[in-house]
């Protein structure tokens, strides 16, 4: 059986003889700040206690301070026999004080008469403010760093003794131990807070299950609420998960789930549906961990939950935003990129390349592959533009450009995009997209061609009706002010009688074809003798089968010389 620890006052006391009666008070002491310490008091209190101590086991008039290094300074917080506004005075924590030197040496600081030249003044102000004679400063350090100072202040100048430094080797012992204790405490506390505000903001509830897996605790989040039962209140205390009314549970997923719990495994997203009160349907994720005692034994599980009905709705809808931009790009024949605008370096679509007819790896992503495929008196236009653009982004880029099929046919390409920057980054990047405008391009060169077509035989019918004089044809539809010069052109040819043209044909003769014969005065035209006669013939024959008598039966057909 072990014996219990010896108190560190009484093994140093065992090897000192001239100890020996500062021994019982010394492992009295240790013994109550060490049970103090380990019951959890205050900081300030058990330093407090301590400072007391010293004082009370000296013999000489003192005043014990204990200084608590944070950062790069002191801070006072212990001084339980001074007045209290001492604990606000500067000059115990400024750089040229005995505490800030014996934090950076490293060991002890002594000035046995603070009224000898060459004292810093911050010291010997406030020794004349306070009454003290010298000033002992010791570095309190635990595993190599330094957690604080022991300043102690004679009302007499003088060094420390053989029996006082025996003292203050306990007290700073004990200081150690309150101050590594008070640290780690503190950072143990810091270290729970911190789990605990990520456990709240990464779930909404808590529980625990017994090694039947029953459970037998179910804790919600200070933010969260129970969304329906049997999830609030004691619902689902002593039940198992299997029984609770999860929906649209596949066949076999419990009994899956029941094999991995036996085993001891945990396990993490586990996604369960069920309804609320309104009969809306929700999902909820949910992880695990196991328990063992202390033989090894399954003891249980804890894990969290979490409702996550808004994150699959957002994601289901992303994803079907996708497929529809997706069939969208495919029916429209469009293949996007993003292009780095520093290295110039391509990223392509799954269908920008299958939309020329090539394969996944046909090709790189390099500028250099990419111009490999454009047409070489496209090249330098396009580089160009895109160097124009990149050096003044602003509004949206747009060229066309052919590609080359894999057919080797060439395709005609609309290049639109824009450059958008990181605003945590500053890293530019290009996006934009490819259209096939091939039909289009061609659609277009064919409407010029009847264009030019129809302008070529409008001239040429020009030239026949008002001469030579009219201007020659032209690619171009014609304008107002040619038709202008067209009809000017021929009232000149018509006012001149000695403009002729092989044949007979003169301008006056054309202009009587247009206008018509001439009428009489009487406004009646007058037609020629040919004309007339012929009318008048017809009319007499007319008149005479009129008065003709009818014969019976069937009535013959008019013969060719009765036609009209």
């Amino acid at each position: 059986m072990k014996s219990p620890p010896v108190p560190a006052a009484a093994q140093r006391n065992a090897c000192d003889p001239d100890a020996s009666r500062m021994q019982g008070p010394l492992a009295e002491h240790e013994c109550r700040l060490l049970r103090r310490i380990a019951s959890h008091h205050p900081l300030a209190a058990v330093l407090d206690d301590l400072c007391l101590t010293l004082e009370a086991s000296l013999s000489r008039p003192l005043h014990a301070t204990v200084m608590l290094a944070e950062g790069d300074g002191l801070r006072c917080i212990a001084a339980p026999s001074l007045p209290a506004e001492f604990l606000a005075e500067p000059a115990i924590s400024g750089d040229g004080t005995a505490c800030a030197e014996a934090v950076r040496s490293r060991r002890k600081v002594v000035i046995g008469d603070t009224r000898i030249a060459g004292t810093p003044a911050e010291i010997a102000s406030l020794c004349r403010s306070y009454g003290f004679g010298a000033v002992w400063s010791y570095p309190i350090e635990q595993d190599g760093s330094v957690l604080g100072t022991l300043m102690l202040m004679p009302q007499q100048a003088g060094e420390p003794g053989a029996e006082d430094e025996q003292a203050i080797e306990f007290i700073l012992q004990v200081a150690r131990l309150a101050l590594a204790h008070a640290r780690d405490a503190g950072a143990l506390r810091a270290s729970e807070r911190r789990f605990r505000d990520y456990a709240e903001l990464s779930a909404d509830w808590f529980w625990e299950q017994d090694a039947a897996f029953r459970f037998t605790t179910v804790t919600y989040g200070p933010d969260s609420r129970p969304l329906c039962p049997p999830y609030y209140g004691q619902g689902s205390i002593g039940k198992h998960r299997w029984e609770l009314p999860y929906v649209n549970v596949p066949e076999g997923f419990w009994d899956e789930h029941r094999c991995l719990l036996e085993a001891g495994r945990p396990f993490s997203n586990l996604r369960l549906q069920r309804r609320d009160d309104d009969g809306k349907l929700r999902t909820v994720e949910i992880s695990g961990r196991p328990l063992f005692d202390d033989m090894g034994r399954l003891a249980g599980y804890r894990g969290v939950g979490r409702d996550i009905t808004d994150e699959v709705a957002t994601r289901e809808n992303l994803e079907r935003t996708q497929r529809w931009l997706e069939a969208a790009v495919r029916a429209a024949n469009i293949g996007l990129w993003e292009r780095n605008a520093d290295t110039w370096a391509f990223r392509f679509t799954e269908n920008w390349k299958p939309l020329f007819g090539y394969a996944e790896d046909a090709f790189g992503n390099s500028a250099e592959d990419f111009d490999c495929l454009v047409h070489p008196d496209d090249l330098e236009r396009i580089h160009a533009a895109a160097r124009a653009y990149a050096d003044n982004p602003q509004g949206q880029y747009e060229s066309r450009f052919r590609i080359r099929h894999q057919d080797d046919t060439w395709r005609w390409v609309l290049s639109r995009g824009h450059i958008a920057a990181n605003p945590a980054t500053g890293k530019r990047t290009w996006m934009g997209c490819h259209i096939d405008i091939t039909q289009q391009v061609q659609a277009e060169g064919a409407l010029r061609g009847r264009k030019k077509r129809c302008s070529t035989r409008y001239w040429k019918s020009c030239r026949w009706a008002f001469g030579s004089s009219m201007p020659p044809a032209t690619s171009s539809a014609p304008t107002k002010g040619a038709v202008a010069s067209g009809q000017a052109a021929a009232m000149s040819a018509s006012s001149s009688s000695t403009n002729t043209r092989p044949g007979g044909w003169t301008a006056a003769s054309a202009s009587k074809r247009r206008n018509g014969p001439r009428r009489a005065p009487s406004g009646r035209a007058k037609f020629p003798s040919t004309r007339r006669s012929r009318s008048s013939a017809s009319t007499a024959r007319a008149r005479s089968s009129s008065t003709r008598p009818r014969r019976s039966g069937t009535m013959k057909a008019p013969s060719a010389a009765a036609s009209p």
